[in-house]
C-alpha cells in the first residue's frame, strides 16, 4: 500500500511539473508572437504618416487615422485580430483567447526625455500621464500600471530617442492552460521611428 501511494504521489508530482513547464512555454510563446505582431504592424504603420501631423505644435497627437488603419489591418492579416475601438478581438487562429486592449501615441516632440504612463483597468488600456524634460540625450521611459493586479507596475528599459516616434502598448490578459495557474498577464510594447 505505501508503494502504491508513493507511486501515485510521484505521478501527480510529475503531472504538475509537466503542466507547469507547458504553461510557462505557452506564456513565452504568447509574448513572442504578440511582440512580433505588434512590431510588424507598427513598422508597417510608421511609413507615410501624414506630414501635417508633424507640423503641429505640441508634443502628443493621436496617430493619424491612415496609420492606425494600416496598423489594424496588419494585426488582422498576420494575427487574425480585429480592432473594436478599445482592444483587439482575437480570431480563430489568434495566439490569445481574450481581447487585447491597446493604446497608441505619436511622439513628435522628440528632443526631450519623455515618460509615458499607461493604466490597465481590465477592459481598457489608456495613456494616464506624460511628462517631458529637455535633455541633450533624450530617452523614452514607459510604465504600465496594472490596476487589475493590485497596481503592479511594469517598467520598460529606456529607449534612446532619435526622431519622431509611434508607440503602441498592448496588455495581454489571457487564460492559463489550467485553473491551477495564474492568468497570463503581461505588456507588449513597440516603438517605431516615423519613416519619412
Amino acid at each position: 500500500m505505501p508503494v502504491l501511494l508513493l507511486s501515485l504521489f510521484l505521478l501527480v508530482l510529475e503531472l504538475q511539473i509537466g503542466l507547469t513547464v507547458m504553461d510557462t512555454d505557452l506564456i513565452s510563446q504568447k509574448q513572442t508572437v504578440m511582440q512580433e505582431l505588434l512590431d510588424n504592424a507598427l513598422h508597417h504603420a510608421s511609413f507615410g504618416v501624414e506630414e501635417e501631423s508633424l507640423k503641429r505644435t505640441g508634443a502628443f497627437f493621436d496617430i493619424s487615422s491612415q496609420a492606425l488603419i494600416r496598423l489594424h489591418e496588419r494585426m488582422g492579416q498576420n494575427g487574425g485580430y480585429t480592432w473594436n475601438g478599445l482592444a483587439y478581438q482575437p480570431g480563430q487562429g489568434s495566439v490569445t483567447n481574450s481581447v487585447v486592449p491597446a493604446a497608441f501615441v505619436q511622439l513628435d516632440e522628440w528632443e526631450a526625455t519623455t515618460e509615458l504612463t499607461f493604466r490597465y483597468t481590465g477592459g481598457e488600456l489608456r495613456l494616464a500621464s506624460h511628462t517631458q524634460t529637455w535633455s541633450d540625450s533624450p530617452l523614452l521611459f514607459i510604465r504600465i500600471v496594472d490596476d487589475t493586479n493590485g497596481g503592479k507596475v511594469y517598467k520598460l528599459p529606456p529607449k534612446v530617442i532619435t526622431g519622431s516616434l509611434l508607440v503602441a502598448v498592448a496588455m495581454v490578459d489571457d487564460e492559463p492552460i489550467s485553473n491551477l495557474f495564474a492568468r497570463h498577464t503581461f505588456p507588449v510594447v513597440s516603438v517605431q521611428e516615423i519613416q519619412h
